[in-house]
């Protein structure tokens, strides 16, 4: 009787390459799944950047700005190069703006400029809209009057810049701009109604285009 013969137990470089107790088990999936994390770890480094480093420095931004003007005898609407004007035949003296005053469209749209000039540090922001109404402006500006009349001790900084250049050199603009971040006092999300008063004295050594900045806010 012959003797059997022992079983052979040789194993392929496949089979020991396929085997998992050999330690190097699917070398192309662990190679994908490195990868992966590499690709995970770089987007979350890019994002961590773009909201903590570059969002804040982030230049203002007024590509989409609308600038609206409605002045004593007009509206003028004007977003980038183009400008819509439409008579307004109700607008007069009956609203109590003063007849010759020299706040023109051309200077208020000036003044629109200074504001944008003056927000540059609005680091993450974008400012959506800059608007003159002369109606409420004048009335605003009557009333800042009328209460500096009642409390001369308490007279606001607007008060005092009609004192100093005429209540038809002052104006009232209203400003809406959007932060990704919070920015300069401001926090994240949009602002509208923004009030910013600024006079026109072009012979000030701190105008900008005409106009010198005096307060903001609510």
């Amino acid at each position: 009787m012959s003797n059997p013969q022992p079983q052979d137990r040789t194993v392929s470089q496949q089979d020991r390459t396929a085997s998992p107790q050999n330690g190097t088990a699917h070398p192309i999936r662990r190679r994908i799944g490195l990868a992966a994390l590499a690709i995970l770890a770089v987007i979350g480094i890019g994002y961590v950047g773009y909201v903590n480093l570059w969002l804040p420095s982030r230049p203002l931004d007024v590509s989409h700005l609308r600038i609206d003007i409605t002045s004593t005898t007009s509206t003028t609407t004007t977003t980038g190069n183009t400008s819509d004007t439409t008579t307004d035949a109700t607008a007069g003296n009956a609203t109590g703006v003063m007849t010759g005053s020299p706040l023109t469209k051309a200077r208020l749209n000036d003044g629109a400029t200074a504001i944008v000039n003056h927000y540059q540090d609005l680091h993450g922001c974008a400012i959506d809209r800059i608007a003159y109404d002369g109606r409420r402006s004048h009335a605003e500006l009557q009333s800042e009057q009328r209460m500096a009349a009642k409390s001369p001790d308490s007279a606001s900084t607007v008060a005092s810049a009609i004192s100093e250049y005429g209540i038809g050199h002052v104006a009232d603009f209203q400003m809406d701009f959007t932060c990704r971040v919070p920015a300069s006092g401001f926090g994240k999300g949009t602002t509208q109604g923004y009030n910013v008063w600024l006079a026109y004295a072009p012979t000030n050594p701190n105008a900008d285009h005409g106009w010198v900045f005096i307060d903001s806010g609510y």
